[in-house]
């Protein structure tokens, strides 16, 4: 199996300590792209394609529902588009997790062609459709741009107040539990009441839950967003249910 990764790569010693590109003398900014799609040029042709030459590659950009038992009809039905981190929009990034709000395929760096913001199936790998680029089934295809930057945005701003270590009511905790020697954050904060980051993170998940999976995507079943908690942080996660042999459908990761 021959897989590659996306397409922008840049030596090493070329990458200077604030994230930038400098090459010749001159100081160009890096370009985002979504980091978990790869490409591969083991795949068979999609039976659309049928009379048409093979593309060198594809971008495989959704994956396995790996939040399932291997063994479910779930793990089947279902995939996952991974919408990543992104470090260059806030200070403290590091610590304050953030979401590319980029609809999956428009990233800066993305694989595109002339055809624009739509999902081509090309090939089949791993017995699911993929395009030549990296745009992805999810969007439009499931939900609208304006619902998807919604959503992240509003994810985005509720891991902020969670995170953000100045906040005030983040410093009143973080004094609060330095003048205790760690009895607020182990006893008060376990037994009695829940820390402003906390309450900040529980806010969250019944936003997912209620105004989400519950609200907006109510007509839509078996759509839904899990919990960035579940990857970690690392990811959001949305998933749809596969109703067609090799065809598409998501999971927001």
């Amino acid at each position: 199996m021959q897989e590659s990764s996306t397409k922008h790569v840049v030596k090493e010693d070329n990458i200077t300590n604030n994230g930038e590109n400098e090459n010749n003398g001159i100081t160009e900014p890096l370009l985002f792209f979504n980091y978990h799609e790869f490409l591969t040029e083991n795949y068979n042709v999609h039976p659309s394609c049928r009379h048409n030459s093979k593309a060198r590659s594809i971008v495989v950009n959704h994956f396995p529902n790996n939040h399932v038992p291997i063994d479910s009809s779930m793990y089947s039905d279902t995939r996952i588009v991974r919408i990543p981190r992104i470090f260059n929009t806030i200070q403290l990034s590091d610590i304050i997790p953030q979401f590319s709000n980029y609809t999956p395929g428009t990233e800066p760096a993305a694989i595109n062609d002339q055809q624009g913001f739509t999902f081509k199936p090309v090939g089949i790998y791993d017995n699911n459709s993929f395009g030549e680029t990296s745009v992805t089934p999810l969007v439009p295809g499931y939900m609208t741009e304006e619902e998807f930057h919604t959503i992240i945005d509003n994810i985005n701003k509720y891991l902020h107040e969670a995170f953000s270590p100045y906040n005030v009511w983040n410093l009143f905790d973080s004094i609060l539990d330095l003048l205790s020697a760690n009895f607020y954050n182990k006893i008060v904060n376990n037994f009695l009441v829940d820390t402003y980051s906390k309450r900040k993170l529980l806010e969250l998940e019944m936003y997912i839950e209620n105004d989400i999976n519950l609200g907006m995507f109510a007509s839509r079943p078996g759509l839904k967003i899990l919990s960035p908690r579940k990857s970690g942080y690392l990811s959001v996660c949305i998933d749809y249910y596969n109703s067609h042999q090799n065809h598409c459908t998501n999971y927001l990761a």
